[in-house]
């Protein structure tokens, strides 16, 4: 008879899973930032800039960004036109976080998706 539950009780416990084919917390899910956004707000000196910025997303389940950046900065010389190459990531509740390369100083971008 302990045989017999002993039996069940393995049976049991195969049919559950647990080998690496079935993970036991679900996949991490960031939010779709791919595509061209519109940007504005100033430099820490006040200087106003306008511009895009593209991003590429390789998957839902990696917060990691790339893409490119276009702006132009309304100096009192006359606009000041600039494309960067840009690193970014997401967080799962949407905060958006990227850099031009080479950084510019320490300037570092932050957005939010409008609502």
């Amino acid at each position: 008879m302990r045989r017999i539950v002993s039996i069940v009780c393995l049976a049991a416990l195969a049919a559950c899973g647990g080998g690496a084919d079935s993970p036991t917390t679900p996949a991490r899910i960031f939010p779709s930032m791919a595509g061209v956004w519109s940007i504005t707000g100033a430099f820490t000196n006040g200087i106003p800039f306008h511009g895009t910025v593209t991003f590429a997303q390789a998957s839902l389940q990696q917060p990691a960004l790339g893409g490119s950046m276009n702006t132009t900065a309304e100096t009192p010389l006359g606009p000041v036109n600039t494309a960067a190459t840009i690193t970014g990531s997401v967080s799962e509740n949407g905060i958006l976080l990227f850099n031009p390369i080479p950084p510019w100083d320490r300037y570092r971008l932050r957005g939010t998706p409008a609502s």
